[in-house]
């Protein structure tokens, strides 16, 4: 008989019994259909295998005492966060074998790798997650490089630079840095994306010591944040631009 578990294993989400959005694996391992699908990749962290939609258990005795009345839901909490880039990497070991699918499912991680990176890139971190930086930033590249674009790998790239920087890894962040901004300046670019290449150009050649590349790249990120036709983008890079130290 189900357990019906009270919450999600990863963000802690109520899910009551009556809950149209729990996803259970063959165990019972106990996830919301957002985590499922965003954060996850439909695999299991503790087992490996998929999910389906948790049944609903009848609140009232439709039929030989079989309800929550006689059997309630579990209210022991399962409380067990992912590591996303951790559980990438797990998930890469049994990864579809379908060629459509394998795409999908390396976009999928590389999309959700990419967004934590940054994500994290931007807020006051703990030691730890400023590993999970670098293991999301890695693992991003890693999935791209498999199925993505040459701009897809840029942009990668961009990614990594900034964490490195940010780490203070210059020589690292600067290599990353240069092979983005070659690639960015010798194509048409959006004009946030070019203020973002200028931006962390800058911030690279800083952590390596490289005063005039960085003193260049700072102004050009000016004027390129100055030259960004949308409001909403232009925060967004301001964002980026603001741990960037000044020459």
């Amino acid at each position: 008989m189900l357990e019906l578990r009270p919450t999600c294993e990863h963000c802690n989400k109520n899910l009551p019994p009556e809950s149209t959005e729990a996803r259970i694996c063959s165990f019972e391992c106990t996830f919301c259909a957002s985590c499922v699908e965003q954060v996850l990749g439909n695999v299991c962290p503790n087992c490996g295998g998929g999910f389906a939609p948790r049944p609903v258990r009848p609140a009232t005795n439709l039929k030989g005492d079989n309800f929550l009345g006689k059997y309630p839901a579990s209210t022991t909490v399962k409380h067990r966060p992912v590591d996303p880039a951790a559980h990438a990497a797990f998930a890469a070991t049994i990864a579809p074998r379908q060629p459509d699918e394998r795409q999908a499912w390396h976009k999928r991680f590389a999309m959700q790798s990419n967004n934590r990176a940054w994500e994290l890139s931007t807020m006051q971190r703990t030691p730890q997650q400023d590993q999970e930086m670098l293991d999301a930033a890695h693992a991003s590249a890693w999935h791209w490089a498999k199925i993505g674009t040459e701009l897809h790998q840029m942009r990668a790239a961009m990614c990594l630079a900034e964490v490195h920087a940010l780490l203070g890894h210059g020589s690292i962040a600067l290599a990353y840095a240069q092979d983005m901004r070659a690639y960015f300046l010798s194509h048409e670019t959006p004009d946030w994306e070019l203020a973002f290449t200028h931006a962390i150009h800058a911030h690279a050649a800083a952590a390596a010591g490289k005063a005039e590349e960085h003193r260049a790249s700072y102004e050009a990120a000016k004027l390129a944040i100055a030259a960004i036709a949308d409001e909403e983008d232009r925060v967004i890079v301001v964002q980026t631009f603001s741990q960037v130290p000044a020459p």
